[in-house]
């Protein structure tokens, strides 16, 4: 898709109706130009134990050094970006944070 745009498709086509790539494809190329993996979000957890990132959700790993409040349901980012927790992760998340504030702090 990327390349019939790239290389002046409307110079060879009257009219473009739809660009089509498979899944597999997107994946190829995210992975090799953002370094998207095929791993699971457990699995990056367990490979990263570390004490600053937090799982929030069954999508989302935070590293805290980003965060900037932190509530029951939510993390707030620096940049404004709300990542919501949750239920399963209410009490793991709030207490990682707080655990981490004060060693920061500390």
């Amino acid at each position: 898709a990327a390349l019939l745009i790239e290389e002046h498709y409307d110079e060879i086509c009257d009219e473009l109706w739809y660009i089509y790539t498979s899944e597999e494809n997107r994946r190829a190329r995210l992975k090799q130009s953002r370094g998207y993996s095929d791993e699971k979000i457990s699995e990056i957890e367990e490979r990263m134990m570390s004490e600053d990132f937090v799982r929030c959700h069954s999508s989302f790993l935070v590293n805290f050094f980003y965060v900037k409040a932190c509530t029951k349901k939510k993390l707030i980012l620096k940049n404004g970006q709300v990542i919501d927790i949750s239920r399963s992760y209410w009490g793991k998340a709030e207490k990682e944070y707080v655990q981490w504030v004060k060693k920061a702090i500390g």
